[in-house]
C-alpha cells in the first residue's frame, strides 16, 4: 500500500519518544522517569504533544519500568534490540513501527531528555504539518526538538540506524523539504544529560 493511499487528509499527528538511553552521565537512570514539575519527563512530553497516538522506544537496562509507565500513559511501546548502535537505531525502530501501524500525516520526533518545550511551540510546529515536509524548531539560530516529520519521510528514517549521524544525516539528505521555524522557546534546546542540567527551570503549564 502506498503512502498516498494510506494517509488520509486531516489525519492527526503521531509521536515517537526516544527513551532507550542508559542515562550514564546522570549515574545510570531512566530519564523517562525523572521529575519535572511533579511529573515524569515522559508524562510531560505525552501531555504537551497532545497527539492521537504515541510510540515510545525503550531498551535495557530500564525497559520494564519505562514500558510499564508508557503503557499507563496510553502509549504503544516498541523495543530497540540494539541500542548500542546509537540514537539513530531508536529512530529507525520507532518509525518502522509507525509505517506499519499509523495513518497520521506527520509525527513528532522527541528525545525524552528534552521535556521543557512549551505547548505554544508544539502548536506552531503542528500548524506546519505536511506529509512531505520536515520542520525543525529553532531558538537563537540553533535547531532543536521535537522535529516534525511528514509521513513521506518516514521510510528514510527507518534507515537512520545505518546513516552517518543518524537522523541528522537523514535530514541533511532532504534539505529541499526541510523548514526551520524560529520559536521563542529555549526549551527546544535544553536536554538533560548531566546532573547540573537537572537544575534548569523548565517551563510549566
Amino acid at each position: 500500500m502506498s503512502l498516498k493511499s494510506r494517509v488520509t487528509p486531516g489525519s492527526n499527528i503521531a509521536l515517537v519518544v526516544l527513551a532507550a538511553g542508559r542515562g550514564e552521565r546522570l549515574g545510570g537512570v531512566a530519564k523517562a522517569m525523572l521529575d519535572v514539575g511533579g511529573t515524569s519527563f515522559l508524562a510531560k512530553i505525552v501531555k504537551i504533544a497532545a497527539t492521537s497516538e504515541a510510540v515510545v522506544v525503550v531498551a535495557e537496562p530500564f525497559q520494564q519500568v519505562v514500558a510499564a509507565h508508557a503503557h499507563d500513559l496510553g502509549c504503544h511501546v516498541v523495543v530497540n534490540p540494539a541500542p548500542e548502535r546509537g540514537m539513530g537505531s531508536s529512530v529507525a525502530v520507532g518509525f518502522s513501527n509507525l509505517l506499519e501501524t499509523s495513518t497520521a500525516e506527520a509525527a513528532l520526533l522527541w528525545p525524552v531528555d528534552i521535556p521543557g518545550v512549551a505547548s505554544a511551540t508544539i502548536s506552531t510546529i503542528k500548524n506546519c504539518a505536511d506529509r512531505g515536509r520536515i520542520v525543525i524548531p529553532t531558538f537563537a539560530g540553533r535547531g532543536g526538538h521535537p522535529v516534525l516529520v511528514g509521513a513521506e519521510l518516514w521510510p528514510a528514517l527507518t534507515q537512520a540506524g545505518h546513516a552517518v549521524q543518524g537522523a541528522r544525516g537523514v535530514f541533511r539528505q532532504h534539505q529541499t523539504v526541510l523548514s526551520r521555524i524560529a520559536v521563542n522557546d529555549p526549551g527546544v534546546l535544553r536536554d538533560v544529560d548531566q546532573p547540573r542540567d537537572l537544575l534548569t527551570t523548565y517551563q510549566q503549564e
